[in-house]
């Protein structure tokens, strides 16, 4: 366990680096701050000789109540005014300190929490940065939808308009088809052994290998250091584990999927199926629509759906064609060449429809 010697700060003349078991300046000879800080340098010596090392281990320097000055813990009297070490003295002993190895100061200045310094880490700028953006986003984002719903009023020109008029059919003819099982009134054509499923069956194991780590032991590493309260620093321990990449063997079912037939059937069946629409169109105001009964087929057909379309193309405040579908009534009011009302954005100018 290494002993090292630490640092202090004179706060009367600034001298920096005193050697830490020093009780007074190198320089002015003034005595320790009362509450002097230790602290640790990249050449800080590591103590041999062993009767610093008990010095060291003897416990925390005490702090004279009289006269405020640092004795070693040895010290029976003051070292400066002669004052007693009683208990009824009720003298003060330094502090006794854990650092981790990222925490051991460095320096004999005190560290300035981040809120009085205004320092941000890096990572917490970052956090801010993106932020900040997303704020700014919603914000344009906020804008852009509120300038959209400011609208205005235009006239446009009606270029022509026109009609349609589609009905869904079915009919009712042979089709051919497969399947598992021969439905009722069904004509088979034939049956045939096809593959239904599969089974997942196993073949066995097979042996693989893959690398893991193993613990193998532990060790003891340095993991911080502690003022032990008169100008000494000693090297606390931690364990840890110990890990090897090691390559091990181990057994992996394998499986082959094995088909599974059944007969199939491939047969005939009369069924509705759906057949194309009949559709009729027009520009003008004379609806003909389309009449199932005057289609002319070898089978049943039936109508399931009915869509009509009434659109009405126009020209826009900037001379493009738009299209719009609209009801029937409004369909029928509306002629070629007239002018109708309709919207645009106030701030885009982008065409929105017509007015309702």
């Amino acid at each position: 366990m290494a002993i090292k010697v630490g640092r202090w700060d004179c706060e009367a003349c600034g001298y920096i680096g005193n050697k830490g078991p020093e009780t007074k300046c190198e320089k002015c000879g003034s005595p320790r701050p009362k509450n002097v800080k230790f602290y640790l340098v990249e050449e800080s010596e590591i103590v041999n000789n062993q009767e610093l090392i008990r010095e060291a281990l003897a416990g925390e320097d005490w702090v004279c109540s009289y006269c405020h000055a640092h004795n070693k813990a040895g010290d029976n009297k003051c070292q400066s005014c002669g004052s007693l070490n009683r208990p009824e003295e009720e003298h003060s002993r330094l502090q006794k300190k854990l650092y981790e190895m990222d925490e051991v100061p460095t320096n004999g200045k005190t560290i300035i929490p981040i809120k009085e310094n205004k320092t941000i880490p890096a990572k917490n700028k970052l956090k801010r940065g993106c932020l900040f953006s997303l704020v700014i986003f919603i914000a344009l984002s906020v804008i852009f939808a509120i300038l959209v719903t400011f609208k205005t009023e235009i006239d446009v020109r009606v270029d022509s308009k026109q009609w349609e008029h589609a009905i869904q059919l079915e009919k009712y003819d042979f089709v051919v088809e497969e399947d598992w099982e021969l439905p009722h009134k069904a004509e088979k054509i034939e049956s045939f052994d096809a593959i239904h499923h599969y089974n997942k069956v196993s073949k066995g194991f097979e042996t693989k290998t893959r690398n893991v780590r193993v613990q193998v032991g532990t060790e003891e590493y340095v993991s911080g250091q502690r003022d032990l309260g008169n100008g000494y620093f000693e090297d606390v321990y931690s364990t840890r584990p110990v890990y090897e990449n090691q390559t091990e063997s181990y057994e992996v079912e394998v499986f082959e999927k094995v088909p599974v037939y059944q007969t199939k059937y491939k047969y005939r069946i009369q069924k509705w199926t759906k057949e194309n629409p009949a559709i009729t169109h027009g520009k003008n105001d004379s609806l003909c629509y389309a009449d199932i009964s005057s289609i002319q087929s070898s089978y049943p057909i039936r109508a399931i759906d009915t869509i009509n379309t009434y659109t009405v193309f126009i020209i826009d405040h900037r001379g493009d064609l738009q299209e719009e579908k609209i009801d029937l009534t409004s369909w029928k009011e509306i002629k070629p060449g007239a002018n109708i009302k309709a919207i645009k954005s106030t701030v885009f100018g982008t065409y929105l429809g017509l007015k309702q």
